[in-house]
């Protein structure tokens, strides 16, 4: 393949050098659009517009993402107020609520059960909207933090009741919460410890296995 050279010398005519001018002109423009703060607003849309679908099966836990810069255009937007439709964008729904400003930041969510109808609200620029039923729904959590929340779940339907710990939206048929909410550091094991005080009453069982196999004499419970 021959290559085209342009040399620029006071001797060379305009038409000779016009193509090579115009390619290098465009690489150019193409360097500055990739450097500037347009161009990184709109690498982010795919970071800004992630959902919390995926989490919609992980009801009460919370999740930290950070988000980048709000992009221009192409934004996903928020279906809800306080409560989001699991669809919505997570870094708009934060904005929405408040949590971070167009310059992104990071935020925590909670994954919460359908909590349909989903009103829609105008807040902080953002315009959400209404919706009805899906999968789930979560909600911003101000300056949260990735945290997970437990409580003490009892079943009076078996002989004697059986406890087991899960998290704050467990919702099996036959169990009710029993005590809590656990949270902050060492939760499982202090959740369990509880429990397992519960264990040593006759009208209690051992443990169920909500999240494993528990041995209260190895906890000290």
């Amino acid at each position: 393949m021959k290559t085209q050279t342009c040399h620029w010398t006071v001797a060379a005519s305009p038409t000779t050098c016009s193509k090579a001018y115009f390619c290098i002109t465009v690489l150019i423009l193409g360097i500055a659009w990739s450097i500037s703060p347009l161009s990184t607003r709109a690498q982010n849309r795919p970071y800004w517009n992630v959902m919390a679908r995926q989490f919609y099966q992980q009801i009460g836990e919370r999740f930290t993402v950070t988000c980048p810069a709000r992009p221009r255009g192409g934004i996903r937007q928020a279906w809800g107020t306080d409560v989001y439709a699991d669809f919505s964008s997570i870094c708009e729904a934060a904005l929405h609520a408040g949590a971070i400003t167009a310059s992104g930041g990071q935020v925590t969510i909670e994954m919460r059960p359908d909590a349909a109808p989903y009103r829609g609200s105008l807040r902080n620029g953002v315009q959400s909207v209404p919706y009805g039923s899906t999968f789930s729904s979560f909600v911003v959590i101000p300056g949260g933090y990735a945290q997970r929340v437990v409580y003490i779940y009892v079943n009076y339907n078996t002989r004697p009741a059986t406890i087991g710990v899960a998290d704050q939206y467990y919702n099996q048929p036959g169990w009710q919460r029993l005590v809590g909410p656990f949270e902050g550091a060492d939760v499982d094991l202090r959740a369990w410890r509880t429990a397992c005080g519960y264990h040593r009453q006759p009208a209690y069982n051992a443990p169920d296995i909500v999240r494993g196999n528990i041995n209260c004499a190895a906890i000290g419970g």
